[in-house]
C-alpha cells in the first residue's frame, strides 16, 4: 500500500468519525454535571432523559473523548467536559488513578479498599524504573510511579532535589498518598541497599531508620487528625517532610529525616462543630484506659467513629510507653 492510499484512507476514517459525531456534544444544566447530549439539526439538544433546556452550557465533543486513556492529554480539543467524564468512568471501573502529564498524577478516593492496589510486584518496578529514565508516563499511572521517578532524579548524576506535592480537598487521599510514597521510598532504599556481611550493624541502623519514617506518620496524625463531617481521618495540619538521600552502590538510602508541621487547627482542641470530634489521641488514650470519651464535656460528647488504620497500635504505643514512664518513676521514688 502506498503512502498516497494510507493517506486517503486516513482521511476517509477522519471523515467518518466527525460524521458520527457530528450530531453530539457536551451539554452542563445549570446547577448540573456535564453530560453527552444530542444536537438536532434545528440546534436544539436533547439531554440523555430526553428533555430540552434552553439554559444550557455547550461544548464540543470530539471522537477521542469517548476513549479509555491514561493520560488524557493525548486527547483532542481537551477542555473541562471530557476530563470529568474521564474521572468518572475510570472510577466506576476501580481505576482511581489518571496521568495529567508526565509530572502530575490525578487520584480520585474510592472510599472502599481496592484489592492489591499497594502491591509492588518486581515487574511494575522494573518498568517504572525504565520509565523514569525516559521522563516518560507510559507506565500505569500510579503514586509509586511518581515517587519513582522523584526517587531516580534524587541519585541521577545531577542529583537534582525533587519536591512531592499532595493537594485536594478534605477527603480526597492526601494522607494516604503521602503515606504510600513514603512506603515506597522506604521500600526502595531497602531495595538498593547492599551491605556486606562484616558492615551488619550499618545494615540494620539503617532498616531502623526507614520504619521509624513510616512509624512517625502514624504519630504525626493522633495528634494532627481528626474527624470531620467528610473524613473521618483528616489532617488538620499541613505537613512538609524533608528527606535525606546518599548514593550507596547502584542506588541509595534515605539517610535522614525531618518533619515540620504548620497551621494546626488549635481552636478544635477547645470546641468540634456537630458530629466533628477533637484530635484523635484524646480518644485513644481514654479508650486504652478503658474511659468513655464521650463523658468528657472538652469532646463535645460526639459520637465515636471507627478508629482510622493503626489507631489502635498507635494508642497502645503511646500508653505503654507512659506505664514505662511511670513505673520507672516509682521506681526512683
Amino acid at each position: 500500500e502506498g503512502a498516497a492510499s494510507r493517506t486517503r484512507r486516513r482521511r476517509k476514517a477522519s471523515a467518518l468519525a466527525s460524521a458520527m459525531t457530528a450530531s453530539l456534544c457536551w451539554a452542563r444544566p445549570k446547577g448540573g454535571a456535564w453530560v453527552l447530549a444530542e444536537r438536532t439539526e434545528s440546534g436544539d439538544v436533547i439531554l440523555p432523559d430526553g428533555r430540552t433546556l434552553d439554559t444550557l452550557e455547550t461544548a464540543a465533543h470530539n471522537v477521542s473523548h469517548t476513549l479509555n486513556w491514561e493520560d488524557p492529554t493525548y486527547m483532542d480539543d481537551l477542555h473541562e467536559a471530557p476530563l470529568l467524564d474521564l474521572l468518572r468512568r475510570r472510577f466506576q471501573q476501580g481505576t482511581i488513578y489518571t496521568w495529567a502529564g508526565p509530572d502530575v498524577l490525578l487520584s480520585v478516593n474510592p472510599f472502599r479498599t481496592i484489592p492489591r492496589l499497594y502491591d509492588l510486584p518486581d515487574g511494575w518496578r522494573r518498568a517504572a524504573t525504565a520509565a523514569a529514565e525516559r521522563k516518560s508516563s507510559s507506565t500505569p499511572p500510579h503514586v509509586f510511579s511518581v515517587a519513582e521517578r522523584a526517587w531516580r532524579s534524587v541519585l541521577s548524576a545531577a542529583g537534582t532535589p525533587q519536591a512531592l506535592v499532595c493537594n485536594g480537598e478534605s477527603g480526597a487521599g492526601k494522607t494516604e498518598a503521602c503515606r504510600q510514597m513514603l512506603r515506597f521510598i522506604a521500600h526502595a532504599s531497602a531495595d538498593c541497599r547492599a551491605v556486606s556481611a562484616a558492615a551488619g550493624g550499618a545494615k540494620e541502623e539503617a532498616s531502623k531508620l526507614e520504619d521509624a519514617v513510616l512509624n512517625t506518620t502514624c504519630v504525626l496524625e493522633a495528634f494532627g487528625n481528626a474527624r470531620t463531617k467528610h473524613n473521618h481521618n483528616s489532617s488538620r495540619f499541613g505537613k512538609l517532610t524533608c528527606l535525606g538521600v546518599t548514593p550507596h552502590g547502584k542506588g541509595g538510602v534515605v539517610s535522614s529525616c525531618s518533619f515540620r508541621t504548620l497551621l494546626l487547627e488549635r481552636s478544635r482542641v477547645a470546641g468540634q462543630a456537630a458530629g466533628e470530634r477533637s484530635f484523635h489521641v484524646f480518644y485513644w488514650l481514654l479508650e486504652a484506659r478503658g474511659l468513655d470519651p464521650d463523658s468528657y464535656a472538652m469532646l463535645g460528647g460526639t459520637a465515636r467513629s471507627p478508629a482510622p488504620p493503626a489507631a489502635t497500635e498507635a494508642a497502645d504505643t503511646i500508653y505503654a510507653a507512659s506505664e514505662e514512664e511511670a513505673e520507672g518513676e516509682a521506681a526512683e521514688g
